[in-house]
């Protein structure tokens, strides 16, 4: 499930079983991935005493007065320790936790949509969830002050999430940049007459490759987002940039990221990660490049600690491209008061 949850879980599970059959596949499970669009994510600071399981048990007591936009009792939630710095406020000590939200309700349709289609549920991730495990190894050898932005361009908008060295810290929405043209993207518009206007743009795509003036208005954007982030956490560090998506095949924007943006810049090769073999996938219809949460849904079948290669090799091939400056930024965080 890419965009939204099935607003009718029947007619969507006997689709969708209708496929397995014509398809003649032997399912009984299913791992699902959602959009980040279908979940609520933030930072939440709990007192730094509490265990994760009594902080669990805190938040969703309405004597903590946190400030949360939505009724926490009507969402199925998940939190996650960061390694970002605890905060003292009235001489209490605060543990920021990632909050991860998912409506009951679209938890249920989901669940329902499988059931309709006679599958067994095993998992349901988020894909910012899944997208990180391709980069585990990554994340593990992070120092306390390197961060590790995961960039997803779709045609619909650019997801963001910020990771430390404990895992996903922010998780943003940005504008999409330049839609580039696939085989695919031409091959449903001969359905629709619209072939010239496709092959058009996807010859625009080759021949006049991705711009700084096409990304400045994005890079003003994740400039600013990172920035703040920084000073509101009181944090002081570096990041690197990871990047997939259908639109991370626009020619040069590697090179053009890196050097505007002075951060080392890693283009993913999703099916080249560690721990994933071989995949097979029809190369005409598919972008290789928009496959990343569903094969970092795949890995989800393996412990952590398999994500994880002790020694510092890595495969050669898990980059398609990489940029790296010759100075690398550094972000300054505001220093943090300790008066809100």
């Amino acid at each position: 499930i890419e965009r939204s949850v099935p607003t009718d879980p029947s007619e969507m599970g006997a689709f969708i079983k209708e496929v397995i059959n014509e398809e003649k596949l032997h399912a009984i499970r299913a791992s699902i991935v959602l959009s980040p669009d279908a979940s609520y994510s933030r930072l939440v600071d709990l007192p730094a005493e509490l265990s994760l399981e009594e902080a669990y048990s805190y938040i969703t007591k309405p004597s903590a007065g946190l400030q949360i936009p939505i009724p926490i009792q009507n969402n199925d939630f998940d939190l996650t320790a960061t390694n970002l710095p605890v905060k003292k406020f009235k001489e209490t000590l605060f543990r920021p936790y990632l909050l991860t939200a998912i409506p009951k309700n679209s938890v249920d349709s989901v669940l329902k949509t499988a059931e309709e289609a006679g599958l067994e549920v095993t998992s349901l991730d988020i894909g910012f969830i899944s997208q990180a495990r391709l980069i585990s190894n990554h994340i593990y050898r992070l120092s306390d002050s390197e961060y590790i932005a995961l960039l997803d361009f779709s045609s619909e908008c650019t997801h963001l999430t910020l990771i430390d060295k404990a895992g996903p810290v922010l998780v943003e929405r940005m504008a999409s940049i330049r839609d580039y043209a696939t085989s695919k993207d031409i091959s449903e518009a001969k359905q629709e007459n619209q072939v010239n206007q496709l092959e058009n743009r996807k010859r625009i795509s080759d021949d006049m490759p991705i711009s700084k003036i096409d990304l400045r208005v994005f890079f003003r954007e994740l400039t600013t987002k990172l920035k703040a982030f920084f000073n509101a956490n009181s944090i002081t560090g570096q990041v690197s940039i990871y990047i997939s998506g259908k639109n991370s095949e626009h020619r040069e924007l590697v090179n053009i990221m890196g050097s505007n943006l002075k951060m080392p810049v890693f283009h993913l090769s999703p099916a080249n990660c560690l721990r994933v073999g071989k995949v097979i996938y029809n190369h005409k219809n598919i972008s290789k490049n928009s496959l990343s949460k569903l094969i970092g849904l795949g890995l989800g079948l393996l412990d952590n600690e398999d994500l994880i290669q002790q020694d510092d090799s890595s495969k050669a091939t898990e980059f398609i491209s990489s940029y790296m400056p010759d100075k690398v930024i550094t972000i300054k965080g505001e220093t943090y008061s300790g008066d809100k």
